[in-house]
């Protein structure tokens, strides 16, 4: 019913201010309401669905009836900026550093990579050269300049901390004609000091096809 950004925005924080944007009844059934959402500095419009459903309804010494009464359908949320960010901040959310790591890793650019690495991260994988070299081991090197990807799941595990599932395909595996269709787990916190409040990756692994069917709602890749 809610996406991980209003999940994230709605739920897990107290936002700092929400300002209605537009309501519209698209039918007798169903109404749109959009509203702008700021918490923790990350800005983003959320996106309302309300329907118009039958409900049996029961009465005090009288045989139920039914009525009609609106119900929550969906609650989504989307960055009010298209651009994706260019190093860390409090402004851009984990998916929005996904997506900038992905296109980061299609576009072979490791610094760009590197930068929305968490501090543990870099420590265990730095510096920037043993990084790079990391990303030519089997296991990584089809997602630099992968053809494309699918973003299967987005979960907020707790307010600071999300998991998101991505199959990549990609004919970058040092061997000619062999192209891959792989999925990888991204694992992105909200970070303490010295980097407060910023969203950064702490880890990618490749996982197999049974560990993606364990996580509910995913697509076939």
């Amino acid at each position: 019913m809610l996406d991980s950004m209003a999940h994230r925005l709605l739920v897990l924080s107290q936002a700092s201010s929400v300002q209605p944007l537009s309501s519209i009844l698209v039918n007798p059934g169903r109404s749109v309401h959009r509203y702008l959402v700021e918490a923790h500095g990350e800005e983003a419009v959320a996106t309302i669905v309300l329907e118009h459903q039958d409900t049996l309804q029961s009465q005090y010494r009288s045989a139920p009836h039914i009525s009609k009464v609106w119900r929550l359908r969906s609650v989504t949320a989307e960055p009010t900026s298209e651009d994706l960010p260019s190093s860390p901040s409090p402004a851009a959310g984990p998916e929005q550093v996904v997506q900038a790591q992905l296109d980061a890793l299609k576009a072979k650019d490791v610094e760009r990579v590197w930068e929305f690495a968490a501090p543990r991260n870099k420590a265990a994988t730095g510096p920037l050269e043993n990084f790079s070299r990391m990303l030519q081991v089997p296991q990584y090197r089809p997602l630099l300049a992968h053809s494309h990807y699918k973003v299967l799941k987005r979960v907020m595990h707790t307010a600071d901390a999300y998991f998101e599932l991505v199959a990549v395909t990609s004919d970058n595996t040092g061997l000619e004609g062999k192209s891959v269709s792989l999925v990888y787990l991204w694992d992105v916190k909200r970070q303490g000091p010295p980097s407060v409040g910023h969203w950064m990756t702490e880890g990618v692994q490749l996982i197999s096809g049974a560990q993606v069917m364990r996580w509910p709602g995913t697509e076939d890749s």
